[in-house]
């Protein structure tokens, strides 16, 4: 009987597997929380927001080129006909009033490099004292977003 007895005690997960286990659950948990509360912050909305709006640009001047073999010499030219909503033209950190775009517009040239930077935006700053940050929209439709070192960087008052 005392060989059963030992045998029983052995069974099933080590102490130092199940405090391992629990210590990756903790750790998965808080990783979830801080990107749910990353999320929410409005930072991080706004480059959400600026993000999908240059790709709905990038989409109506890539419609513009087809039907035109060209690209736009404005921005305002995409309004009428191949945007939904002309309110994407507009960064969401843009305040001043007005309908202008907001975006900087490189007019690409159709042997332009798929790299060419069409639409620029230099208005996000992701944390105070950080410079502002540059998105830009290139040709073949991918965007980056990018600290720019030349950009002032702003100075916490004490």
């Amino acid at each position: 009987m005392e060989l059963d007895a030992n045998v029983n005690r052995n069974v099933g997960c080590s102490r130092s597997l199940k405090g391992c286990a629990i210590i990756v659950a903790v750790a998965f948990v808080a990783v979830i929380a801080l990107l749910i509360y990353m999320s929410r912050m409005p930072v991080v909305q706004d480059v959400v927001t600026c993000r999908m709006n240059m790709t709905a640009v990038g989409a109506a001047l890539n419609r513009y080129h087809d039907v035109h073999n060209a690209y736009p010499e404005t921005l305002d030219e995409l309004k009428k006909d191949y945007l939904k909503n002309p309110s994407v033209l507009r960064c969401p950190l843009d305040k001043s009033p007005g309908t202008e775009p907001s975006y900087i517009y490189h007019r690409p040239k159709s042997n332009s490099p798929a790299k060419f930077v069409v639409l620029e935006c230099c208005r996000h700053r992701l944390s105070k004292g950080m410079p502002i940050s540059k998105m830009q929209l290139r040709k073949d439709g991918s965007i980056t977003l990018e600290a720019n070192p030349k950009a002032p960087r702003e100075r916490s008052s004490k």
